[in-house]
Order: C-alpha cells, then sequence, then structure tokens
C-alpha cells in the first residue's frame, strides 16, 4: 500500500459548553476530509457529517475570527445581574461567562469546486484550525511541486526521445 508522506489529523471541540462534542479535519497528500458530530436536543451526539475535498479542486482557505457583539452583551448583562442577585448567582454568573465566551468564534472556510464549506470552533481551538491551515498549505505546496516535477520529467523523456530520434537518422 502507498503510504501518504503528508498526513495530519486535527480533533477539535466543536462547541465550547459541550466539549465533548468533536470533530475532525484531515489531510494528506491527495485529499481533505472532515468530520463533524451531529447533535440533537444540542447536546446529544447522533451521527458525523462527513465531506471529502480532493487537493485538485481546492481553490483557497480561510481563517476567520469573529465577535459577536449580542452574545458579548447577554454574558456581560448575565454576569452583572448574576453579581449583584445573590440568589440567582451560581446561576447566571456561569452562564453569563459561558455566553460572553461563545461569542468569539474562530471559522476555517474551504472553497472547493466554487463552493464554500465552513466550521466554526470555539476561540481555545484557534490553534488547531491554525494547524490544520498550515497542513492545507504544505499539502497543496506538495502537490502542486509534484506536479511540476512530473511534467519536467515527462519533457526530458520527449527531449532524450526527440535527440535520439535525430541521432539514429545521422
Amino acid at each position: 500500500m502507498n503510504k501518504s508522506k503528508i498526513q495530519n489529523k486535527v480533533v477539535f471541540s466543536i462547541l465550547l459548553i459541550r466539549f465533548w462534542i468533536k470533530g475532525s479535519i484531515m489531510v494528506d497528500e491527495h485529499q481533505i476530509i472532515t468530520s463533524i458530530s451531529n447533535v440533537v436536543l444540542g447536546i446529544i451526539p447522533l451521527g458525523k457529517n462527513e465531506k471529502q475535498f480532493t487537493l485538485r479542486n481546492i481553490q483557497g482557505v480561510q481563517i476567520n475570527t469573529k465577535f459577536n457583539i449580542g452574545s458579548f452583551l447577554l454574558g456581560f448583562l448575565l454576569t452583572t445581574l448574576g453579581l449583584f442577585a445573590y440568589i440567582f448567582s451560581i446561576i447566571l454568573v456561569p452562564i453569563g461567562v459561558i455566553i460572553f465566551l461563545n461569542g468569539i468564534l474562530t471559522s476555517i472556510t474551504i472553497t472547493g469546486n466554487g463552493d464554500d464549506y465552513k466550521i466554526e470552533v470555539p476561540f481555545f481551538e484557534k490553534s488547531k484550525i491554525l494547524e490544520i491551515n498550515k497542513s492545507i498549505q504544505e499539502a497543496l505546496i506538495y502537490r502542486e511541486n509534484k506536479e511540476v516535477n512530473a511534467i519536467y520529467e515527462a519533457s526530458i523523456i520527449n527531449a532524450n526521445t526527440i535527440v535520439n530520434a535525430i541521432n539514429s537518422r545521422n
């Protein structure tokens, strides 16, 4: 079996509160495979959504960090209310902090065949998204270099064939 020279699989949480729900992106020299857990009732993982891209069809990869002002404001409001409402503070403060932190998302968008495929992760998984982006860029460069080398080698063989044909005529 032919082993790939480039291979990287990164597993990450897809939700801040439900950190046990995972997704993954695997990159090798031929393809990118994403696998994101589906959830029922927002907490129960049930099945997976898998998507496969061949590197030949990748037009680009984009990393983005976004800040949701609505989550920030609601989280700040609930946390502040929790600090002043002593009875409910044990409930409101953690909920407010979690909602506030859910306002920071990092996403990776893979464009292939004109379609965008976006995966959003919590802020603390940003390093994993940057790692997978680096792996995708390396795989794309490796593939391009491999194709250029194949064309170069084919042109040398063709040139040698022509030279040999000319020499055999003389």
